[in-house]
């Protein structure tokens, strides 16, 4: 008999790639479930393409107004938490409450399953204390997998986070991480048991087409991300896209239209609806640079992250042109190839001093032939050691 594995999500499986990634890659070994938080319908339809074809259980609790007296409690509920944690700084329930609506709705979600799993792993931090509650309840393996440093994410308590990552995560039997420069803080602010296993978040292989030659001589930069809004670097986007009116800039994502109405757009910009992973990748191999606009001051965390874009990029074989928070330095500096550069000044003065010949077809399927080193059938590998 199949062991048993449980994910426990604190979004939607179509915006957690890397645990995509992950139960794809374990599928084969055990019956997988996935426990989700819905925070969007448009991801939700996403989720559903997932799936389809998958051998894995998927349910999902919502985190909206779709239930109003549900979400009315939730809400209350974590009202009080933020109210009560301050007179019982050392509760670790109220903490967690206090700090995630995710952990609220999970933990409910949960306690209407009895089934007991071999392993149980949390994504994300919403999860982390519905999971640690499960495998204990239920004797299993208890694996966290930290993607981001969350007490440094913008929005976030990191008092009440720190408190219960302290908490909990030496209580884990495996720590797996997204990130070299994360693993080192989160190893500053807990005592652990192991250094986290280092996972990055790359692809399969078999995800990207070697490159051929365009029918046109039109260049072509992307970005994409969740959401086209503020905080995500796209003004100098929009300033590059001026003065090169001969070079298209697309840009993938929902749509804040508060935010684009504001914005002086011309006809070399183009917008796209947010994709599935296989519609993406797809997308990114007609594409000839990728942009990595991540702010170093934007908050604690997006400055030693490595995002699922620059991963992907590389991948793609696109040259890459990033904005210099440590963890893109250290990235671009780790490979034993010229992937990108660092943007020094402004996105359009890199363009401009760009060397035409990296963005030529043999630079490029030498690229994406290199990037093979670190995809996906490489580091999943770590995952079936580790389960």
């Amino acid at each position: 008999m199949s062991k048993k594995i449980l994910y426990i999500l604190s979004g939607n499986l179509s915006t957690t790639p890397r645990a995509v990634q992950s139960l794809i890659a374990t599928q084969n070994h055990y019956d997988v479930t996935v426990i989700g938080v819905n925070r969007s319908n448009d991801w939700l339809t996403l989720d559903a393409q997932i799936v389809r074809g998958l051998p894995i259980n998927y349910s999902y609790v919502s985190l909206g107004r779709e239930n109003v007296l549900s979400w009315f409690i939730n809400s209350i509920k974590n009202k009080v938490a933020t109210f009560l944690v301050r007179l019982w700084q050392q509760n670790l329930k109220l903490n967690a409450y206090a700090s995630s609506k995710a952990s609220i709705v999970l933990i409910q979600a949960l306690q209407k399953t009895n089934v007991n799993y071999d392993v149980v792993i949390g994504h994300s931090y919403g999860s982390l204390y519905p999971a640690y509650r499960y495998a204990q309840k239920t004797k299993a393996k208890f694996i966290f997998d930290i993607e981001d440093y969350h007490p440094g994410e913008a929005g976030s308590n990191p008092k009440y986070i720190s408190f219960v990552l302290k908490e909990l995560l030496h209580k884990a039997d495996v720590l797996t991480c997204a990130a070299p420069l994360i693993s080192d803080k989160i190893q500053k602010l807990c005592i652990l048991k192991a250094k986290p296993i280092l996972i990055i978040n790359c692809f399969s292989e078999n995800d990207f087409e070697k490159p051929t030659a365009k029918a046109d001589g039109i260049t072509r930069c992307v970005w994409f991300s969740q959401h086209i809004g503020p905080n995500r670097g796209l003004e100098q986007v929009f300033e590059a896209a001026k003065l090169f009116p001969e070079v298209e800039f697309h840009l993938i994502g929902n749509q804040y239209s508060s935010y684009l109405d504001m914005q002086v757009l011309g006809s070399n910009i183009k917008l796209h609806a947010i994709m599935s992973q296989p519609e993406l990748h797809a997308f990114l191999e007609k594409m000839d640079i990728g942009l990595a606009l991540e702010s170093a001051t934007a908050d604690g965390n997006r400055n030693i992250c490595l995002t699922n874009k620059i991963l992907a990029y590389a991948q793609a074989g696109l040259y890459i042109l990033a904005t210099p928070t440590d963890g893109q330095r250290q990235f671009l500096e780790s490979l034993p190839y010229k992937a990108g550069e660092l943007i020094a000044h402004s996105l359009g003065e890199s363009i401009t001093k760009l060397d035409g010949s990296c963005l030529d077809l043999p630079a490029k399927i030498n690229r994406w032939q290199k990037a093979k080193a670190f995809s996906w059938e490489h580091e999943q590998l770590k995952l079936v050691e580790i389960f």
